[in-house]
């Protein structure tokens, strides 16, 4: 099983998948993302990618919840999370599932399609489609992201590549989109003035 092969990778690994599965959760790495932001917004070369990918994540976020509240699965750290939130001891709620390595917050929400994965995926195709070279440093860190979230103990690989397809699904929707409505809205006026 992928799940159990990569939740058992070597635990030296840790703090590198820890970062790229709880790092956003820290003002330090929040303030990097914010200031990569404000310079990819400053650069005009991708700009339009960039605001794309802004407004694309947090609606691929919003499409891994809803997929989750109507479709609920269980991450591979239900049972123990269950366990835990109702108050048995964190060796016992671990032995519920021996062979589970939980190096994260334990989670007993719906785990349907991952919304980090959808997140990181949904920025790296609207740089990628917006023919930035952010898109492949980006594309690194979804990869990557999502890796961690199975070989952290909260998502299994199908949950994981759900998310990635909600992401980049999102960000093509958004970027076709707003390619479109920028093509009508410069062809209005050569067809305005041909008319006269």
């Amino acid at each position: 099983m992928i799940f159990r092969w990569v939740n058992h990778w070597p635990s030296e690994w840790e703090p590198f998948f820890w970062f790229f599965s709880e790092g956003n959760k820290q003002w330090g790495v929040r303030g990097l993302f914010l200031g990569l932001a404000i310079y990819l917004i400053w650069n005009k070369a991708t700009r339009v990618a960039t605001l794309r990918g802004l407004a694309a994540f947090p609606v691929a976020n919003a499409l891994t919840d809803a997929i989750k509240f109507g479709f609920p699965m269980d991450r591979p750290c239900a049972v123990v999370a269950r366990a835990l939130d109702g108050g048995m001891a964190r060796e016992l709620a671990m032995k519920l599932d021996p062979e589970l390595i939980l190096r994260v917050p334990h989670t007993a929400s719906s785990g349907t399609a991952s919304a980090h994965a959808a997140n990181t995926m949904a920025v790296a195709v609207s740089l990628l489609l917006g023919k930035s070279p952010w898109g492949w440093v980006w594309l690194f860190v979804s990869l990557v992201t999502g890796i961690s979230r199975i070989y952290n103990g909260v998502h299994y690989p199908g949950q994981v590549l759900l998310g990635w397809v909600c992401g980049a699904f999102v960000a093509w929707v958004i970027g076709t989109t707003h390619a479109h409505w920028v093509k009508v809205r410069t062809s209005r006026p050569a067809a305005a003035s041909s008319d006269q």
